[in-house]
């Protein structure tokens, strides 16, 4: 019996070991889409002709509707009962987001429906992001959380860094005689990324857990409480540096653009 126990630990082990290098090559991945895609949005506004408001829209209405939707995506674990299968049913959504924006500003050049559809980019990601923090916090062993996530966390920023090198060289080469074509290239590489992405989680193993229906301790009972607890005072930090940054930041490319 206890060979049977230490082959099966000696099973799961590997598991984990697997689903931690494909959660390296998935950081890769998202870093691809990340750098063919979302760091375009903006420019894509720019091309349809947005106004400045339509711009700064873009990804600071986005993302707003995202955080505040993020609330409400702990309560999936408990109809889902498999974190795994909201990771990835979401982020294949997201990767549809891709496919949407090309196809519907191809025939509608229509700036409102492109904040919508890039408002549901940003959704459907962070709709990701409650279930997979704790799913990858059953796979990463506690003392080695920072120097993995360190590791996984440079993958993914040198992988953003040049699929969006070569998105702006590719932009460059379209200006030339179809500027649309060459965003659709990059948006379908930007699809194709993160359906990679998506790929390496399905690999990922899930570690059997006790899911828990979430204590009703409110929205309103944290902001109450916040002053008196280290994590409220490092969420006021982290929503005032956000707000100072997004006060500017939608603006970025349409100062590069035309200045």
């Amino acid at each position: 019996m206890n060979n049977g126990k230490s082959l099966k630990k000696k099973e799961v082990t590997k598991k984990i070991q697997d689903s931690l290098q494909c959660s390296v090559n998935e950081a890769k991945w998202w870093g691809a889409m990340s750098g063919f895609g979302e760091s375009y949005l903006t420019a894509f506004a720019v091309f349809l002709k947005a106004t400045l408001f339509q711009q700064s829209m873009v990804t600071s209405f986005s993302q707003f509707l995202a955080s505040i939707f993020q609330l409400f995506a702990v309560k999936l674990t408990t109809m889902f009962k498999s974190r795994k299968q909201i990771v990835v049913l979401f982020v294949f959504l997201q990767a549809l987001t891709w496919l949407l924006i090309i196809g519907v500003s191809f025939f509608l050049t229509n700036v409102w429906l492109f904040i919508f559809l890039a408002s549901m980019y940003f959704l459907t990601g962070a709709m990701t992001a409650p279930a997979w923090v704790s799913w990858m916090g059953d796979l990463v062993p506690p003392e080695h959380r920072g120097k993995y996530f360190s590791k996984r966390n440079n993958y993914a920023g040198m992988a953003s860094f040049i699929s969006m090198v070569i998105a702006g060289l590719i932009l460059e080469y379209f200006h030339k005689f179809d500027t649309f074509l060459g965003f659709a290239i990059i948006f379908t590489l930007a699809f194709g990324s993160r359906c990679v992405s998506g790929y390496n989680l399905i690999k990922q193993f899930e570690p059997k857990t006790e899911l828990r229906t979430p204590s009703k301790y409110g929205f309103m009972n944290f902001l109450s409480s916040m002053h008196k607890l280290d994590f409220g005072i490092f969420t006021a930090f982290i929503t005032l540096f956000h707000f100072g940054v997004f006060l500017s930041a939608p603006l970025f490319v349409f100062y590069w653009l035309h200045d």
